[in-house]
């Protein structure tokens, strides 16, 4: 599971750094131009990506700020650790980066300051096209597990315990195999990290499938977003 955290999170990263430099450009261009409303827009963009680049920060986790700051992320606006709404609050800060920036600054680095927002707007729509494709694919695993439990009782305790090595939960490795098992699907180590992000909700660290968390999903006939 950690190994599959890279891809998509240093695309965000270094997408949310980009448009924080420049949206904290935009700040200090208003503040001396006088323009001084339209800063109060490029001071919540700055807000903002800094949230997106704190929270996906491959670096400095430890520190006290950071993490205290990604656990509020996780507890207070859980819904930007999916990579589907994270598509759209990229989607809204690249085209709100974009008009602030060819409206208020304009030539090269109003330019410059567009080019941050374009790069945001498609990294939010390839992280928004990416969720609502794995969200469907792991809606059908779903169907096909809770099908395949019903046609045989007891094979989904089984197979669970045998999966689980007889724990109370399971780790990522072990929720491929038993997926696979019923399903034929193999889930890639970044499908993990976004799976378990969503469906480990009894885990603070999502790191672990309790059992009730694993039965409340395959029992549940609705579209879990991932």
């Amino acid at each position: 599971m950690k190994d599959g955290k890279g891809h998509w999170k240093n695309m965000w990263f270094g997408t949310s750094v980009g448009m924080a430099i420049m949206s904290m450009f935009g700040i200090i261009w208003t503040f001396f131009s006088l323009q001084w409303v339209d800063g109060v827009e490029f001071m919540y963009l700055f807000l903002f990506s800094m949230t997106m680049a704190c929270d996906s920060t491959p670096i400095c986790k430890q520190m006290m700020f950071v993490s205290k700051f990604r656990y509020c992320v996780g507890i207070y606006v859980h819904a930007l650790t999916r990579i589907t709404f994270k598509g759209c609050f990229f989607l809204f800060l690249g085209s709100s980066l974009i008009s602030s920036s060819l409206m208020n600054i304009g030539g090269f680095f109003g330019g410059l300051g567009a080019f941050a927002g374009a790069l945001g707007w498609l990294i939010g729509l390839m992280s928004l096209v990416a969720g609502v494709m794995k969200s469907t694919q792991l809606k059908t695993c779903r169907q096909q597990i809770f099908e395949a439990s019903q046609g045989q009782p007891g094979r989904l305790e089984d197979d669970f315990r045998k999966y689980a090595r007889n724990k109370d939960h399971l780790e990522p490795d072990e929720f491929v195999q038993l997926c696979q098992s019923f399903t034929g699907i193999v889930w890639k180590p970044q499908d993990n990290m976004l799976i378990f992000n969503a469906l480990a909700v009894s885990d603070p660290r999502s790191q672990l499938m309790y059992h009730p968390d694993f039965m409340n999903w395959v029992m549940n006939s609705g579209v879990t977003i991932l």
